[in-house]
């Protein structure tokens, strides 16, 4: 039984809540680095904050940028060129782009060409610059090396076409299923998408379910799904073969992002699912598939693998003279998608700091020694990154670059102590820091015994560096997922948990906030996961007028009748191909004909939903109003609630009934509507064109039981359909009206 979590808003401060550390003297950490490269030109001044590439650092990339930090905002006036000079010990003198970042304090200068290939590059920026307080910035000299290698033509490494199989998995290799089409109308799967299936349903929970379910093997494809909690598809998408997608999600700005093989990128769709942006690294740097987190500035965090020769034998003995060994990069983007952070593993951890993992062999002529796959901006500012090879969480200053510190009980440099933890964690992913401070992250658990995966939750004490569990989560029975997987901690407390590359069901499990499970997900054998995730959601391709309908109905065996408006809220055509709802005692119908139906941008269209009780009692449903093509499904729903209302239908006097009628119809010029009330009371008569405008009211007071007449005015009327609807205690009657020329 896992115990209950408390809402990430109810915990206030107390002792333990992570706060941000002193960070080490900056000029101490440069100074640092310096000593372990040897000396460069001259050494970097305080009045720096964080320079990129750093002094004395090797293996930079010929298409680096640099980056000049300084604790003060700038005199944007005082920022000059001609002060400025990096040459190249081979390549000479560099031109290139000198700016100002956003932040008034970032001094970034683009060269126009690369740098030669393992040369020495001076840099030099000559005093003057001031800030607005009017203080003038010393002189600034170091020295980097460039890589003897060109990442833009390396090999992308195996771990950016997909995340590394464990090694401890042998169902990795299991051939991929074959999966049949579908394609009947209103089918709620798109030909040859896999039926995913919505289980254990015991509480509905706020938003739906983002996946992107890949198949292994040969027949590798990417599926994007959007399901509600009813286990109905919203979205759904499908690209060509070896297009495996990785991390569905929201983003914080309300877009949706994923990374795709094949483009090599993370994607950006809007709520329409237009594709409107894009995000790669800067530098020559090939991007990494495991994180995009863009952040309320408008900026982007990203990552890099950056696959480097190295003479091994000059690391460890017996190692490979001529390895490749594969860093970590992590980049923050700004609003321009310039390189303004980057931080390399190369400045700061050990190759043989893998040693922690036991199949991570050293003497290998490859070696994947960091394998980072999260990067988390903390609530005070700093970065985060898992480090699924090192067992490690490590802190990273975002200012600096500095490490603050490195956690994990399984990791070779762990700073923590764990007071009720003695397993640690192995392999993890998707490391996030919560609003109240609390650590979360998913323990694939590689290479423990007994093997299986859990949900890790933790107060960190950064002070004393101690690391205290408050939660986890071990599914009954066990599942193991030994590669991807993710923790998502939502406002109430609730926690959506992806268990990755299992090869057993559940894909997913929905926990509320009491550990109790709300819904889980399962896939056919053969289909993985990367991270799984609830969101609030609607898209706003096709808008509705209302979410929710409440229909009643006289008694059973008649009906209630309600009018939707549809309309296309996007700048392209589309066609409303479908009308499905999940119980048959309701039925929709376009007004104006059968489906499909063609919408231009803002055109609109009314849908009749019809609720005919087949027993006594309240009924929950849902319409879906859907556009599907071959390769795309988009869906919006609306809730529908049924009941029977007894006073409406109430007749006063036997036999008698709402009725309603018109004549003539068709008509040229107008018709008369006749309409009998069973009873007094409120009434409301209009008339609507196709579009679901309302052309005329002519009833909206109350009337007396019995029969009345109302004329409607066709003259100056286009001819084509029209529908009246009265609508008299909750009952309506909707009927249509043609309008000749």
């Amino acid at each position: 039984m896992s115990p209950t979590r408390t809402a990430p808003q109810d915990v206030g401060p107390r002792k333990g809540a992570v706060v941000r550390s002193s960070p080490p003297s900056i000029s101490f950490a440069i100074l640092a680095l310096i000593a372990s490269f040897g000396p460069p030109a001259a050494a970097a001044p305080r009045a720096f904050l964080y320079l990129s590439p750093v002094p004395g650092a090797d293996k930079v990339s010929r298409w680096n940028n640099l980056v000049i930090r300084q604790a003060s905002a700038l005199d944007p006036a005082s920022l000059d060129a001609r002060r400025l000079s990096v040459v190249g010990g081979e390549s000479g003198p560099h031109a290139g782009r000198l700016r100002l970042a956003s932040d008034g304090q970032t001094i970034l200068f683009t060269p126009d060409q690369p740098y030669a290939l393992g040369e020495r590059v001076r840099v030099r920026l000559a005093a003057g610059t001031r800030t607005l307080a009017g203080t003038t910035l010393p002189e600034l000299a170091y020295e980097f090396r460039v890589s003897t290698v060109d990442p833009r033509l390396m090999p992308r490494p195996a771990s950016e076409r997909m995340p590394d199989p464990p090694a401890d998995n042998p169902s990795w290799l299991r051939p991929g299923v074959a999966i049949q089409d579908s394609g009947e109308p209103c089918d709620t799967l798109l030909p040859g998408f896999p039926a995913l299936h919505l289980v254990n349903v015991s509480n509905s929970q706020p938003g739906v379910f983002f996946i992107a379910p890949w198949v292994l093997g040969p027949s590798n494809r990417a599926d994007f799904e959007i399901m509600d909690d009813r286990g109905q598809p919203l979205y759904e998408a499908s690209y060509d073969a070896n297009s495996i997608p990785f991390d569905f999600k929201v983003q914080p700005d309300g877009r949706l992002s994923f990374w795709m093989n094949g483009a090599f990128k993370f994607l950006v769709l809007d709520s329409a699912y237009a594709r409107v942006d894009s995000f790669t690294t800067g530098n020559g740097y090939s991007p990494d598939l495991h994180d995009l987190q863009i952040l309320p500035n408008g900026h982007a965090l990203i990552m890099s693998y950056d696959p480097e020769p190295v003479g091994m034998d000059t690391v460890v003995s017996g190692g490979n003279p001529n390895c490749i060994v594969i860093g970590l990069i992590v980049q923050e983007l700004d609003e321009n998608k310039d390189v303004v952070f980057q931080w390399r593993s190369w400045d700061h951890f050990k190759i043989t700091d893998a040693r922690s993992s036991p199949d991570i062999n050293l003497l290998a002529s490859g070696i994947d020694y960091v394998h980072g796959n999260s990067v988390e901006m903390m609530p005070d500012g700093n970065l985060l990154i898992s480090s699924r090879h090192l067992n490690e969480l490590t802190k990273i200053d975002r200012q600096s670059g500095a490490v603050l510190w490195r956690m994990g009980l399984n990791a070779l440099n762990n700073m923590f102590k764990f007071p009720n933890e003695t397993r640690g964690w192995s392999h993890q992913h998707d490391a996030r820091v919560q609003p109240n401070g609390h650590l979360t992250l998913f323990d694939n658990g590689n290479n423990l015994s007994p093997r299986y995966s859990r949900a890790l939750e933790f107060v960190v004490d950064e002070q004393n560096f101690v690391a205290t569990k408050v939660w986890e989560y071990r599914h009954v029975p066990d599942v193991y997922g030994g590669f991807m997987g993710n923790v998502q901690v939502h406002p109430d407390g609730g926690v959506t948990i992806g268990w990755g590359g299992t090869f057993s069901n559940p894909q997913m499990t929905d926990l509320l906030a009491d550990g109790t499970i709300a819904a889980e997900l399962q896939f056919p054998s053969g289909l993985v996961n990367y991270r799984a995730f609830r969101f609030p959601w609607r898209t706003n391709r096709i808008l509705t007028d209302r979410q929710s309908m409440d229909i009643g109905a006289p008694a059973v065996g008649s009906s209630g009748v309600m009018l939707l408006k549809v309309w296309n809220h996007w700048n392209q055509t589309i066609s409303i191909d479908c009308l499905r709802t999940t119980d048959s005692t309701f039925s929709a119908t376009l007004v104006s004909g059968p489906l499909p139906v063609t919408l231009a941008p803002d055109e609109t269209t009314l849908v009749q939903v019809t609720y005919s009780p087949v027993e006594g009692g309240a009924v929950d449903s849902r319409l879906y109003v859907v556009q599907q093509s071959s390769s795309e499904m988009v869906a919006q729903s609306v809730v529908l609630h049924g009941h029977i209302d007894s006073n409406v239908g109430v007749d006063p006097a036997p036999g008698l009934l709402l009725t309603a009628k018109a004549g003539p119809n068709p008509l040229h010029e107008g018709t008369t509507i006749e309409f009998t009330l069973p009873s007094a009371g409120p009434v409301q008569l209009d008339v609507f064109d196709v579009g679901g405008r309302t052309v005329a009211t002519l009833v909206d007071e109350t009337r007396a039981a019995g029969r009345h007449t109302v004329r409607w005015s066709a003259v100056g009327r286009r001819s084509g359909l029209y529908i009246y609807r009265l609508r008299v205690a909750g009952q309506s009657i909707v009927r249509k009206l043609v309008v000749l020329g």
